[in-house]
């Protein structure tokens, strides 16, 4: 049986958009350590989470 856990403001329904008060939106990130079976979290974030922090050149 599944167990749900409220942490902060969340929207009220899943996977739709979710505005933020002062403007802009929040970015949703299922995260799970078995795929899309067993136990995960529907995260949101303030920043998209794939955002890219450095850029190297790579040599082949």
């Amino acid at each position: 049986m599944p167990f749900y856990t409220k942490l902060g403001k969340i929207p009220n329904k899943r996977h739709t958009t979710f505005k933020k008060e002062e403007g802009g939106y929040y970015y949703e990130q299922l995260f799970g350590t078995e795929g899309f079976s067993g136990t995960a979290s529907l995260i949101y974030h303030v920043h998209r989470p794939t955002m890219v922090k450095k850029l190297e050149k790579r040599l082949i």
